[in-house]
């Protein structure tokens, strides 16, 4: 199990550091298969909470903190929604419902969807959020849509991306936490997935200066469509 999950890390890291998203889309369905649901969710998310606070501070100038802390705050208003959920389904269902998510949002993120920054298509966009990062810790893509909707340049993108994903990850690992859920399985996980993850965002930033993005951003998001199918068969049989 471990030399899997340690994999589905590299990948996953690889794909956050160059795309600026992407780490829970690939590790979540894919460590589900071999640690189960909750596992997979708490791991990746404390895995994803470091690496995207490492991210922020790194690259803060380039935050743009109004709109991080005002989506972040409407995230906060749908995480309980979110805990239920993780905390009732079974885990058949839980990772049928992460192969869903992840398959959908990933579709979303592919065609280009976009939303305006604010106004009430924001807001419903952080309220989905909070529900994803407490219940599947997939909360990428919806993020995503209404970070796009700024127009801003890559580097305002992928710091604003580490902003919001650090914040809702951490409002999330505290909620996960305060309600029993973490366990020691899930914390061992993430202490041993982490130095590998680190390895695979130093590579993913290598990659990024030597690879057409627009290239490789059609590959990840191919990737991400064959991981969450493989995650729908394995939870259907």
């Amino acid at each position: 199990m471990l030399p899997a999950a340690l994999a589905i890390f590299l990948i996953a890291a690889v794909v956050q550091a160059v795309s600026g998203f992407g780490f829970a889309l690939v590790a979540t369905p894919l460590l589900a298969m071999a640690t189960g649901p909750q596992h997979a969710v708490i791991a990746s998310s404390l895995v994803s909470l470091a690496m995207n606070l490492g991210m922020t501070w790194a690259e803060r100038d380039h935050v743009q903190w109004r709109v991080s802390g005002r989506l972040l705050g409407w995230a906060c208003l749908g995480m309980p929604a979110g805990l239920v959920a993780f905390r009732l389904l079974s885990p058949a269902i839980l990772e049928m419902v992460i192969a869903f998510v992840v398959l959908g949002c990933t579709l979303l993120v592919w065609r280009g969807w976009r939303i305006s920054a604010a106004g009430w298509s924001a807001r419903a966009v952080g309220v989905l959020a909070g529900v994803l990062t407490t219940s599947t810790g997939t909360n990428g893509p919806p993020l995503v849509a209404a970070v796009q909707g700024m127009g801003v340049a890559p580097p305002i993108f992928r710091a604003t991306m580490a902003a919001l994903l650090a914040g809702t990850g951490l409002v999330g690992v505290a909620s996960l936490a305060v309600s029993g859920a973490v366990g020691s399985l899930d914390v061992s996980l993430a202490a041993a997935g982490l130095p590998v993850a680190l390895l695979g965002g130093w590579a993913g930033r290598r990659i990024v200066a030597s690879v057409n993005p627009l290239r490789f951003r059609q590959i990840v998001l191919s990737a991400l469509v064959a991981s969450s199918a493989v995650a729908l068969v394995h939870a259907a049989f």
